[in-house]
């Protein structure tokens, strides 16, 4: 969303000029706060005042200075409160699904690619976290526990109120059923995209019983898929992300995946 980020940017700088930051400070505040969404003033300033000493440009862990780590922490009430922050909030409300979209194509990339994927525990719901010590607050063992049962109820995962814990649960399982596609040296095959939009897909195999489509760009393709398709082994699969039979062949990927992010192909015959 470059030019609604570059007019929001724009109408946000003039708003807190008035704090003196300067731009270096004002963009990664800016990029932070919506990034991390929802986010309070003091994580916010904590780790904007962190960042900046880091970089070494306008203070440092040395030699401080408090007037300007002054104007960052103000900054970052400006940004959380007020309406500024309910500014950011519609923004980001606006960008959320396709965030969303682009994070859980990204997590099954990790869990089906070759390699060990690596999951941090409590991360299997959204995550918002910076950098240490943000990153370091206590976990929430009960919130987890019902965020994982969410996710093992069943059903399509783009359904789930959990969905990022029930792809990490649907996969995990998928991976224990088909332990030879996923071994250290497995048989791995890329598979190309044809038509107009096959850059905007990432597709393979991991050996003849597991293929993995997923989604790129979704933000990019306002005709939808338009025609763009896949090549997958005839015979009878199953998508175990939406739990839908597919019959394999040439896979038009407005069906396949549509507006899903994703589609993990498990053979059935």
């Amino acid at each position: 969303f470059p030019e609604e980020w570059a007019s929001a940017f724009g109408t946000w700088r003039e708003q807190i000029a008035h704090l003196g930051v300067g731009g270096r400070g004002e963009a990664l505040a800016l990029q932070t706060a919506v990034g991390a969404w929802p986010v309070d003033e003091t994580r916010l300033g904590d780790y904007l005042v962190k960042a900046s000493r880091e970089a070494g440009l306008d203070t440092t862990w040395a030699l401080r200075n408090e007037a300007y780590e002054s104007s960052l922490r103000a900054l970052a009430t400006s940004l959380t409160n007020g309406a500024i922050a309910s500014a950011i909030a519609a923004f980001v409300d606006r960008i959320e699904p396709t965030a969303h979209s682009i994070a859980l194509a990204q997590l099954v990339l990790r869990l089906t690619s070759p390699g060990v994927p690596d999951i941090y525990q409590c991360s299997e719901s959204w995550l918002h976290t910076l950098v240490d010590p943000d990153n370091r607050r206590p976990l929430d063992p009960a919130g987890l526990h019902s965020t994982v049962d969410s996710a093992l109820a069943g059903g399509p995962v783009w359904e789930s109120s959990a969905p990022k814990a029930a792809v990490i649960a649907r996969l995990l399982a998928t991976r224990r059923r088909n332990s030879a596609s996923f071994d250290v040296e497995p048989a791995y095959r890329s598979l190309r995209g044809a038509g107009v939009h096959h850059d905007h897909v990432i597709a393979y195999e991991r050996g003849p019983n597991v293929t993995v489509v997923a989604s790129r760009f979704p933000a990019s393709r306002p005709d939808g898929w338009a025609g763009t398709a896949v090549d997958v082994r005839p015979g009878a699969w199953r998508d175990v992300l939406s739990d839908r039979r597919v019959d394999g062949g040439r896979l038009q990927l407005t069906e396949l995946l549509g507006h899903r992010p994703a589609a993990v192909l498990e053979r059935l015959d």
